[in-house]
Formats: C-alpha cells, sequence, structure tokens
C-alpha cells in the first residue's frame, strides 16, 4: 500500500526510527500510526481515540482517514491540550510530496544552522511557511521552524 510506505518515508525523513509497522520512534516517545477506513470520522471516533491513547500511554498519533473530519471532530482536536493528533488523508499520503520531479530539495535547518542563519537575516525577513502547509505537516514543522529550499538558487522559508 502506497500510504504506509509514504508514512514509513514521511517518520524517517523526521528522524524517527520504526519500532513496528504501526509505531515509530524519536527522542524516546512513540509515534503510532491508525490507518481508518471509516467513511465519517466525528466527535465519538474522536474521543475513542483520545481514549485509546490515554490507554495505551501514549501522546503522539498519525490518523490517516479517507475523507475530512466532521466539524465537531475538528474542534474536539482543537480543544486537545497534552496529545498531538496530526491528521492526513489518503489521497495526501497516496505518494511522497518531497519526491515530485517539481519539488526542490528541502532540508529543515538544525538549531545550529538555524543560529547561523540569524545572524545573518532576521526571521522577520524571511519568506513565510503556513504550518499548513503540505510540506511542513510532512515534517510536522512548529513555529519558528526554518526550512531551505533548494533549486538552482537556496532561499529559506520559516513557519508560521
Amino acid at each position: 500500500m502506497f500510504i504506509q510506505q509514504t508514512i514509513n518515508e514521511m517518520l524517517t525523513d523526521r528522524g524517527c526510527t520504526m519500532k513496528n509497522e504501526d509505531i515509530f520512534i524519536k527522542d524516546n516517545k512513540e509515534i503510532h500510526i491508525k490507518i481508518l477506513d471509516q467513511k465519517k470520522i466525528g466527535k465519538k471516533e474522536i474521543l475513542t481515540i483520545i481514549e485509546e491513547m490515554e490507554q495505551e500511554h501514549y501522546n503522539h498519533l498519525i490518523l490517516v482517514i479517507p475523507q475530512k473530519l466532521t466539524p465537531l471532530a475538528i474542534q474536539e482536536l482543537k480543544d486537545i491540550k497534552d496529545k498531538e493528533i496530526e491528521v492526513f488523508l489518503y489521497k495526501e499520503l497516496s505518494f511522497n510530496i518531497t519526491k515530485h520531479y517539481t519539488q526542490p530539495k528541502i532540508t529543515l535547518l538544525s538549531t545550529e544552522e538555524k543560529k547561523n542563519l540569524i545572524k545573518e537575516i532576521k526571521p522577520s525577513q524571511l519568506p513565510i511557511l503556513l504550518k499548513s502547509d503540505p510540506i511542513a505537516r510532512y515534517y510536522n514543522a512548529k513555529t519558528g521552524m526554518i526550512f531551505k529550499f533548494e533549486r538552482p538558487s537556496i532561499y529559506y522559508r520559516i513557519v508560521v
């Protein structure tokens, strides 16, 4: 299945190691993968998933679903403070966007590289990359992280 392959590549690109097909490890923390085939994922299903996360003692989940969440489910996810649930649609993971022929080489800057860049350029002068951008979501980028894009020239984007 292409979705599982893309998830494996995405988490490897994030610096995770595979524990098994459904669990990856990064910084001694587990990231669980759940691929659902239900057409409608609502508040009830999200609450069940959160309860499962609490029972199994993990705080990070990548949830892959066929269709968009209901508005109540989205609100429930926004209200969660101590858990991270990333939601991807099947079609978003049907291929690896970082390997598309039109995509430039993309690197997430390390803390040291970011410090060196900020000595030369103020963060407010950098073009932005929204957290909702597919590349930012692929890397689970947080606000303030900086990406380096390499085409014939090099340019940077800061996540907001």
